[in-house]
């Protein structure tokens, strides 16, 4: 650095863009002020490494903490639709073990990314679409009684408070349980 600042001040003399006698001047002035010195040079140095290894650590620690949030949100988001596909489930196996004119009104919650909510009747399936960071995701929920969705009352993807209503009927010369919002 000093190299450099000697190599400028010599250039800008050669060139006679700057006097010797006042760049001399400029720099007594300076010393004698007390405006530059060798310790505050120093000192100067000194807190820049610092500050610049404060604000590196503190960036690290902001990125890590963005990308560990995600990933949180995204197992709340699923654990949200378990529960909730899980409910429904369990109620409607107590719903058709209990008889035809059974029925019960849950509340689940349903978080934000569900595109869509189809029950397959062949299957006695429950399947959720949800969209993650990963893409568009179909989870099946499997219920060991026969289900269908009620014609009259579909099921709604949007996010919130749920009421669904689970109730046994008769379908044809079966017992079914017929799962609808309430």
């Amino acid at each position: 650095l000093k190299e450099k600042s000697q190599i400028s001040i010599e250039y800008l003399l050669k060139k006679g863009i700057m006097m010797k006698e006042k760049a001399q001047i400029g720099i007594e002035y300076l010393l004698k002020k007390g405006i530059m010195t060798k310790e505050k040079a120093q000192i100067s140095i000194e807190y820049l490494l610092i500050i610049g290894f404060v604000t590196f650590a503190i960036a690290s620690i902001l990125g890590l903490a963005f990308f560990y949030s995600g990933s949180i949100k995204e197992k709340i988001k699923m654990t949200q639709v378990n529960n909730f596909a899980n409910k429904i489930i369990s109620t409607a196996d107590s719903i058709y073990y209990a008889g035809v004119p059974s029925k019960a009104t849950i509340t689940g919650y349903l978080p934000e990314g569900v595109k869509g909510i189809e029950i397959y009747e062949a299957e006695k399936s429950l399947i959720i679409e949800i969209q993650t960071q990963s893409g568009l995701n179909k989870i099946a929920f499997s219920s060991s009684v026969p289900i269908v969705k009620d014609t009259n009352a579909q099921l709604t993807t949007s996010q919130g408070l749920k009421k669904i209503k689970i109730e046994a009927q008769l379908v044809g010369t079966e017992n079914k349980v017929v799962i609808g919002q309430a």
